[in-house]
């Protein structure tokens, strides 16, 4: 993660900025912190997508992950909300 970030990439939605976001993701998801501002800014994202999904859920209910991705940005293994379909 340190050789993206000292690359200049920040977390985003493309390439090596995607793959830095998913590796702060799942540094969190398994229990790690690290001390650098990403890694907050992500945990935050995280708990405000994580809140969207919680008010929005119930309005459409059946969507598949899928959607949810795709249309909202969230990702719904990383609040750890699954859906049965």
């Amino acid at each position: 993660m340190l050789t993206i970030v000292e690359s200049g990439y920040r977390p985003g939605n493309k390439e090596q900025g995607y793959v830095l976001r998913k590796l702060l993701r799942r540094i969190h998801k398994m229990g790690g912190t690290l001390d650098h501002p990403f890694f907050a800014e992500e945990i935050e994202r995280q708990m405000r997508l994580s809140a969207k999904y919680l008010r929005l859920r119930h309005r459409h209910p059946g969507m598949s992950p899928g959607w949810w991705f795709d249309t909202h940005g969230i990702d719904l293994s990383d609040i750890g909300e699954t859906i049965d379909e």
